[in-house]
């Protein structure tokens, strides 16, 4: 995954993890990230939800605009065109 700022760009990959170029420098230098396993994290957290232990870090709402702005850019890719959002949270 690349994500590109004006000041600086960040690139990750599961070989070399998180590194970041700051604008003006010759190479990137990596970032300290801890490792963890997102699908165990998820599954603590939905136990504990159950549990009445906690509440889910995102809900059903929030989960679903994540998805439309992923469906978005797909869309977006497919059929060359900008896609709003809000167009694909309008459909069924």
């Amino acid at each position: 995954m690349n994500i590109y700022g004006k000041e600086a760009s960040a690139y990750y990959d599961v070989q070399q993890g998180l590194r970041l170029l700051k604008r003006g420098s010759t190479g990137s230098s990596p970032v300290p990230c801890v490792k963890n396993d997102t699908f165990v994290e998820e599954l603590e957290e939905f136990a504990e939800a159950v549990r009445g232990e906690g509440r889910p870090e995102m809900g059903g709402e929030g989960a679903t605009a994540s998805l439309a702005v992923i469906r978005a850019g797909i869309v977006s890719a497919r059929e060359g065109r900008r896609v709003e959002v809000a167009e694909i949270l309008s459909k069924d």
